[in-house]
Order: structure tokens, then sequence, then C-alpha cells
């Protein structure tokens, strides 16, 4: 899946050369890829710790990024396994989530990284392949096959995969692409089910004819979507894939933009603004962020998104009763594309790893089997308070009333079958991130504002990505 993720460099003696430095180095800014939620720390901090006793292996742990919720959830769960493990005891540092990447190799190239850390699944490529992580399914086979992996949803396993080996313990997914809809909106227009309640689109077509029947203009429009920043081009990129698009070829040799399932994903989008007049003029100014706010300023009747919308929910303030629902973005009738369509594109943000240059892996595994022991609290039912926005990693939490509560939509769909039919990790390979943040946003942008056509657009972004895919 990632075996496309092959730069020119080596990690040698803990120093990174070639291509990979380059492109790791880049300002977080334009190397982020991963969907987060607001609140996220972007400071260093150390977080005290009890008293080491003496004879205790000190395991260093640095967490990356994170909502308030999640922090004060991990403070506990290191102060719980302090207490139960006297001999290993956690010390943890909260990392700022926007120089993750920096950070790392910094350390891992002074040979001052932590034992144990959380990362994205993003970058797991990258750093699997600069020997920074063990393989957990290689180094403790038995634990991983008879513990670890049965609770959890096989799709959510995958994003922690790399050339056939399990790499972190997951805590939960960010997914894209999503559909947020107002419940009440969509009762008052009829557009409902045999019992009356909202019923959301699950076409493309359907799509359409919502946004026109709830339309009223500058008042409120039927649809807004995003289309200035990486995040909201990962929406796109998910949706592309949706109707049959790819990034790469089999061979991982060309940059796929050109193909119908992205061509066609962008005249939806065109269309929408120009040919329906159901978005606003100014969708091309508008971030993922902007968006999300107007839907809950009762703006727009419904929002492209991501899943993580109840975080942006309880940071922004809404007060509580929010007549909404999140689903899962509607599919064309017929994909165009030529490959497979997918049901979302998913990131284990909070995914932890056990470092390769120190001798206390199996005190760090015991933290692990800590984490993994607790990943069901990881959510509404928080026992340090509820942790929103977060898509459950674990087959057990899809039947529990406190997510269908907060995912009543997804839990459906779930149970159905349909929430991970096809659903993939977010791609990573080299030059993404300057093909997502530059080359394909400039192609949006021309497209939705009509000065290219859909075809013409990404016809000249191909080359453009294909020098940054062989270059970067």
């Amino acid at each position: 899946r990632r075996d496309y993720l092959k730069y020119t460099g080596a990690a040698i003696g803990g120093l990174v050369v070639g291509g990979a430095l380059g492109y790791l180095l880049k300002p977080a800014e334009v190397i982020e890829k991963t969907v987060t939620a607001p609140g996220v720390t972007t400071t260093t901090t150390s977080v005290p710790s009890p008293t080491i006793a003496p004879g205790a292996i000190t395991l260093e742990f640095w967490n990356f990024g994170g909502i308030d919720s999640e922090h004060a959830f991990l403070t506990y769960l290191v102060d719980e396994f302090n207490k139960k493990n006297p001999k290993i005891q956690v010390t943890r540092t909260q990392k700022s989530w926007m120089t993750k990447r920096e950070d790392l190799i910094t350390a891992w190239s002074a040979g001052t990284e932590p034992h144990v850390l959380s990362q994205d699944t993003g970058s797991l490529a990258d750093f699997a392949e600069m020997g920074v992580y063990i393989p957990l399914s290689d180094v403790f086979t038995s634990d991983w096959y008879d513990i670890i992996k049965g609770p959890y949803v096989p799709e959510v396993l995958e994003c922690v995969k790399y050339k056939d080996k399990y790499w972190g313990i997951p805590t939960y997914f960010d997914g894209s692409p999503f559909l947020v809809y107002n419940t009440k909106m969509f009762e008052e227009a009829g557009l409902v089910d045999s019992e009356g309640k909202a019923k959301p689109p699950e076409t493309w077509d359907e799509l359409i004819d919502y946004a026109k029947q709830l339309n009223k203009g500058e008042e409120r429009w039927g649809i807004l979507f995003p289309s200035t920043s990486y995040n909201d081009m990962v929406i796109f990129s998910s949706i592309a894939y949706q109707n049959g698009g790819r990034f790469l070829d089999p061979e991982g040799k060309r940059i796929e933009i050109d193909d119908l399932g992205w061509i066609d994903t962008l005249r939806l989008y065109a269309d929408l603004r120009n040919k329906y007049k159901v978005a606003s003029p100014g969708v091309t100014d508008m971030d993922y962020m902007k968006v999300i706010e107007l839907f809950f300023s009762n703006k727009c009747a419904m929002a492209i998104c991501m899943s993580w919308v109840p975080a942006i929910e309880s940071a922004i303030g809404v007060k509580p009763g929010y007549p909404y629902k999140l689903t899962r973005f509607p599919t064309p009738k017929e994909k165009t594309g030529k490959y497979e369509s997918t049901a979302m594109l998913m990131d284990a943000t909070t995914t932890f790893y056990i470092t390769s240059r120190h001798k206390y892996r199996k005190e760090a595994w015991e933290w692990l089997k800590w984490i993994h022991e607790n990943v069901k609290y990881w959510g509404p039912n928080c026992p340090t308070g509820p942790i929103m926005g977060r898509m459950p990693a674990l087959k057990w939490q899809y039947g529990q009333p406190e997510y269908e509560k907060v995912y009543p939509d997804i839990v459906k769909l779930y149970k159905e079958g349909k929430l991970f039919k096809g659903a993939l990790p977010f791609p990573s390979f080299k030059g993404i991130v300057e093909i997502q943040e530059k080359i394909l946003l400039e192609a949006v942008q021309a497209a939705v504002l009509g000065s290219k056509t859909p075809e013409e657009a990404l016809k000249t972004a191909q080359p453009k990505a294909q020098t940054a895919y062989e270059t970067a």
C-alpha cells in the first residue's frame, strides 16, 4: 500500500541523507497531511510526574498534539499506569503537532528520541523506512495476534500496517469525506424518511437536488465546501477516490489526477457554485473551519467535511442540541474513475509507537498494552471527560449508546456493513504534500472560479504533479 514511498536518501548512523530529509524538513504547515481537531497544542510542555522510586525504569513518552480532553485522559493514564507498575515509570512530554516531524527527526539525528511516542499514520512509511519504529507484530507476535488485533475494526488496523507488518497501537481514526447536515432544515423541506426524520442524500444527484431545495442564496446556501488549504484538498481527494480516482497508477509511476474520477469530482464542485448556484461564490475563500462555522451559524444546510465536526462544535461553543447529523458523503450512481470506489480515506491520527534504539522494549510494550486496554474510553465515555470528534477504532464501541448518540448515522452505516466497505488509509508517498497543497489546489480554484474547465485544470496540473512526485 505504501511501498511507493521510496526516497533516494538513507538512514545512516541516525542521520538522514538524500531526498527524504529535504521533504521531511519542510515547514509544518506545508507537510501537514493529517486531520486534527481545533485546540491542537502548539508548544512543548513537560507534564509533571510523581517521584520515581530508586531502581525503577523510566520510559520517556512524547505525545504530539491532541485536544484538551485527550491531554487530561493521557495524564490519568500515565498516573494509573505508574501506580500499577512501580518498577516502570512513564514520563510524558506534550509536543507541538505543528512540528511533529521536525522534532522527531532532530531527536533521531541527535540520539535523543523518546522510548515511545504517539504520531499519525500518514508519516508511518517515512519513519519506518528511517528505522525509527519497531514493527510490533514482529517483535511481540504472540501478544499482537492473541490480544491486540481482535478488538479492532480491521480497516483501522490497516492504517498502522506497512510492508505487511503492524507498527503501532491506534486509538481512533479521522476520516474523509463526510457530509454534515441540518436535520431541522431537512425536515422543514420535506427531505425525510418514512418516519418523518431527516434523510441524508445517498448519491451525487440527490445531493444536488437537496441543495436546490434547501438553497436560499445569501440567506442560507444549500451547501458549502472548503477549497483554500491542504486539508480542503484532502476532502476533495477523498471524494475523487470515492469516484474511482487514485493519485498513483498500480505500478507507482504515473500521477493519475487527470483521470475521469478526478475530473468529474472537480466538475461536481464547479457545478455546485456555477451551474446550480447552490454554493456561495465565496467558497474559494473558505477553508474547512470557516465552512463549519458557517454551518453552525445556519448559513448553509449542508457542508462537505471530515469526521471531526463534533470537535469543532465543542471548540467554537455551539449550544447543546444543535439539530445536525454527520454521515458519509454521497457517492455517484456510477463511478467514472477506472479504479475501485472507496468508502473513505482514513488516518489513525494518534497511534502509539515504540522507537528502535533502546533496550526497554519489553517495558515499553507494557505501556502500549495499557493504552490498548483503555482505547475503549477514547470517546464520549472517557472517565476524565468526553473526547469528542474522534471516530471509534474498536468494533465494541459501535455498539455503545454513547457513540450512537454522537454518531447516529455513522453507527447505522457500520451496523449495515457500509461504513468501512472499501475504506483505505490516507495515501502516503513522496511529493503528495506539494501536489495537494499547491498543484491540486491551484487546479480546483481555477475550475471553481470558472477560469478553466475541470478537464483543462487537471490536464494542466498533471505534468506539474508528475514532476513534483519524481523530484521530491
